[in-house]
């Protein structure tokens, strides 16, 4: 059932029954698309395995061909020790795994990605923190079941799935395990859903961004799509609209010259790094200029440098239920009026400083507990709706020891209500100066700091 093998080229020349040339095309790709993994790996375990993705293109396409296509795909197990058999294996021995279509396309052979969540495998900022979107995911073995941090990657084949398939298949798996939203496959997007590609389905011609939208509309995603003008909407960068979504724990689609990909972290360092998965590689290496690889570093001048030059941009969001007041409303009440009284209040002490924000979506109870361990009780009998928007603001720069000030607001409270939105605590506050609050000063954040 398993093989073991100490080279990705020999896993390939073993596992991947086609000839030199491809065999060879598919290891360098292998090599050049996960390079810190491959380069941390000392042995290889090869399963057959059952995913539900082949299965679906299978049926859809390939059983109708003269490939002659297996049924199950090649999964390989990354191990960061030798081994000579599958029991040596522990949890902390594991890196991620990748799964190998079998088909004789080399550049459309990988599947699913699955590796650890590590900052490790982006060298250029080894030294920072990165926070990104992460679940559990769960690799069975015979003798063991490990389960560690990661983020769904899924690759496209080019004929079933492209780009627009597979980042909705990446939302689908990550919203299903983090907030248990429905799980739809990709058979669902193609065959069962009635408003996609209304002409022939194979070979696929992708989806609009309307299509898309409908697509997570069915299932329920509560999807929210913002149109930009050269990195705008109505005086909002987009990549404020990214962080708003981010970190709120959701990802973010990006439509963008006729390809999308998904932002699935950042940094908090200078110049701003955001984390982002793109399944055909196209958009990190020919848009970005960088090396090909599913998941990259770009910086948020490189974004709003390529926004900038551009008529047409969206972004695209699941979001949760009974969330009504929206980003832009809430973006604008606090920076015309709670940020600016902020302002005045250091100015008048004679502190000239720069109050920058930021705005987390996130369950009231959540919140409730992180406040109560940074020693803040002043909301435990409040009552509160499901989700409320909580903002922190911070003097210049957003590090912990900079955050000064937080409110609460009702998120679902009326766009335009200025007053009632505001969640006051048991002394009837609504703005709330950090060092009176908090004994054990912290930042909330949602996301995985790998």
């Amino acid at each position: 059932m398993f093989n073991i093998q100490d080279t990705v080229e020999n896993v390939i020349k073993v596992n991947y029954l086609f000839s030199t040339v491809e065999q060879s095309k598919l290891t360098e790709t292998i090599h050049q698309r996960f390079k810190y993994f491959v380069e941390n790996t000392k042995s290889f375990i090869v399963e057959n395995y059952i995913e539900n993705e082949w299965r679906d293109s299978l049926d859809l396409y390939y059983s109708k061909t003269l490939y002659n296509c297996a049924n199950t795909v090649k999964r390989i197990h990354f191990i960061n020790k030798k081994i000579t058999k599958v029991d040596d294996v522990s949890p902390d021995d594991y890196i991620g795994y990748i799964t190998i279509r079998p088909l004789p396309i080399p550049e459309n052979a990988i599947s699913r990605i699955r590796f650890k969540c590590t900052k490790h495998a982006f060298e250029e900022c080894d030294e920072n923190k990165i926070f990104c979107l992460a679940m559990k995911t769960k690799v069975n073995l015979p003798h063991i079941s490990i389960s560690y941090d990661s983020f769904p990657i899924y690759a496209q084949d080019s004929m079933v799935a492209i780009c627009a398939h597979a980042d909705l298949l990446m939302i689908s798996k990550f919203m299903y395990k983090k907030f248990n939203f429905n799980n739809y496959k990709l058979k669902d997007i193609i065959i069962n859903n009635a408003i996609a590609s209304k002409g022939r389905k194979i070979p696929s011609e992708g989806l609009t961004v309307s299509e898309m939208v409908e697509i997570l509309k069915g299932n329920n995603y509560n999807p929210i799509i913002t149109y930009y003008s050269h990195g705008k909407h109505n005086n909002i960068s987009i990549t404020e609209h990214i962080d708003s979504f981010l970190e709120s724990g959701l990802p973010v689609i990006i439509a963008f010259e006729c390809h999308v990909i998904i932002v699935i972290g950042h940094m908090h360092n200078e110049k701003k790094h955001y984390v982002i998965a793109d399944d055909s590689t196209y958009h990190l290496s020919k848009t970005f200029k960088q090396r090909e690889a599913h998941v990259g570093i770009v910086s948020e001048e490189e974004l709003l440098s390529r926004f900038s030059n551009l008529q047409t941009v969206f972004t695209i969001a699941p979001t949760l239920d009974r969330f009504y007041l929206h980003y832009p409303y809430l973006k604008l009440m606090v920076q015309n009026y709670y940020k600016n009284k902020i302002q005045e209040t250091y100015e008048k002490t004679g502190f000239t400083v720069n109050i920058i924000t930021r705005e987390i979506l996130v369950e009231s109870s959540k919140l409730k507990q992180f406040l109560y361990n940074c020693g803040d009780s002043s909301y435990t009998s409040i009552i509160m709706p499901h989700y409320v928007w909580y903002v922190e603001f911070y003097l210049n720069t957003k590090k912990e020891e900079n955050l000064s000030h937080y409110m609460i607001f009702d998120a679902s409270s009326h766009k335009y209500d200025r007053v009632y939105s505001i969640i006051k605590d048991e002394a009837s506050n609504g703005i709330h100066f950090v060092s009176d609050k908090m004994s054990n000063k912290k930042q909330l954040s949602l996301l995985k700091e790998i």
